[in-house]
């Protein structure tokens, strides 16, 4: 039997079109299902769209007059038996994950929804994940619930996901300890990933949409810590989210000062200045301390410019990317073609 609750699963996909299909098939395969799916599709160019309609997810397109979207609702059918409206949006140009959020958000919102349920394409929920958080909140009322992560093996957890914003430390968060998992009850955090977020929606009203401008990386850190600022947020431990993709390969570490120091290659250095170009406005938007911010600042890009020095290779290109990625952080400049024209020079 339907709760009281209308929920909107918001899913945010660009060229995944077979992982996409598999989170879809999850939400639908809920033991208690979303009543909504709102897909945004950032501009995929691997027949996304195309293997939504194959799978009966979508049916034919119209252009939105305003935006030149690219739009449909259709209507399906849940494993339950009960009805479930998909709502695809396909985005002209890849927005970034940034983008993609803050327009998949923004129309949850306008849907008749209580409750805007978050995860990436490359994530499949497990079949009682809607529905272990739902319980959860009946004893607490939270206005932000969040899903363990697992690997896509369903064998260990993902604990960068979930953590606590550093006010005065040198990183900006840190991340739940795993014995925390162990938990029964639900534990709070402040802050969490996309994947698998249960948000109130008038919680998203109040914290305001994504930064769009960050393109992509941090957004979803940045507006966790809004969201937190606003309502408690609690992990629910059986509450289990997939999460497919790998962890990050290549990426050598070394120990300095006691710090961890990720050796990013040169493939990765365009991902690498979005990172901390915007890691350096989460600080300024969210520190306390004007003094502590400009501390943290400092004492981070030398970290940066002494472990290139020591560590890296093309030293000269890692350092104008990293130099360049604080002052635009500091400057509040959002110009997102900046990595390519330095990596092309």
């Amino acid at each position: 039997m339907r709760d009281d609750n209308i929920v909107c699963t918001v899913v945010l996909t660009h060229n995944r079109k077979v992982l996409l299909c598999e989170c879809l098939t999850g939400c639908i395969n809920q033991t208690r299902t979303p009543d909504h799916i709102l897909i945004v599709d950032n501009n995929s160019s691997d027949g996304t769209q195309d293997k939504l309609t194959e799978s009966g997810f979508i049916s034919s397109l119209s252009s939105e007059k305003d935006t030149g979207y690219f739009t449909c609702q259709h209507q399906i059918s849940t494993k339950q038996g009960e009805a479930c409206t998909v709502h695809y949006v396909r985005i002209p140009t890849d927005t970034g994950s940034a983008g993609g959020y803050y327009e998949g958000i923004r129309r949850a919102c306008s849907l008749p929804c209580n409750w805007i349920w978050i995860m990436d394409d490359d994530a499949e929920p497990d079949s009682n994940c809607l529905k272990s958080l739902l319980v959860a909140n009946a004893t607490m009322d939270a206005g932000c619930l969040l899903s363990t992560v697992k690997t896509g093996d369903r064998k260990s957890i993902q604990l960068e996901h979930r953590g606590f914003h550093n006010d005065r430390k040198f990183t900006t968060f840190c991340a739940l300890d795993e014995e925390a998992y162990g938990s029964t009850s639900p534990v709070e955090v402040t802050t969490f990933s996309w994947i698998g977020v249960l948000l109130r929606r008038d919680v998203a009203i109040r914290a305001g949409l994504p930064l769009r401008e960050y393109f992509m990386f941090c957004e979803d850190l940045e507006y966790s810590m809004r969201v937190t600022s606003i309502t408690k947020t609690y992990l629910v431990t059986n509450s289990v989210m997939y999460h497919k993709s790998p962890r990050r390969i290549g990426y050598a570490t070394r120990h300095f000062l006691g710090v961890t120091y990720s050796m990013v290659p040169i493939s990765g250095l365009a991902s690498h200045f979005y990172v901390k170009r915007n890691l350096v406005d989460v600080e300024r938007r969210h520190n306390r301390s004007s003094w502590i911010f400009a501390l943290k600042i400092i004492a981070r890009y030398l970290f940066n410019v002494i472990c290139i020095v020591l560590f890296e290779s093309r030293c000269i290109c890692r350092l104008i990317v990293v130099t360049t990625a604080f002052r635009d952080g500091i400057s509040r400049h959002f110009d997102n073609d900046t990595p390519s024209r330095l990596l092309n020079k």
